[in-house]
C-alpha cells in the first residue's frame, strides 16, 4: 500500500519539459502557462505542475491527480 503524504518534487520525475496549456494564468491572465506531468518515484501518484512562464509573474501551482 502506498503511503498517503505530501511528496517533495525531487521524489518523482516529470514526463516532459513542459507543454503549453490552453488556459490563462490565474495570477497575471497571460496565456503563458505550461504544464508538466509528475509521477512519484514509487509510482503511486501522478500530479500536474503548472508554471506561468511570464518573467514578471512566475506563478506555480499543482493539481493533484485522481489518485490522491
Amino acid at each position: 500500500m502506498v503511503e498517503a503524504r505530501t511528496y517533495a518534487e525531487h521524489e518523482g520525475t516529470f514526463q516532459d519539459k513542459g507543454k503549453p496549456d490552453d488556459r490563462p494564468c490565474p495570477k497575471c491572465g497571460q496565456m503563458t502557462v505550461v504544464y508538466q506531468i509528475w509521477e512519484s518515484s514509487c509510482g503511486g501518484y501522478e500530479d500536474v505542475k503548472y508554471t506561468c512562464t511570464n518573467k514578471a509573474c512566475n506563478c506555480v501551482w499543482w493539481v493533484d491527480g485522481i489518485d490522491s
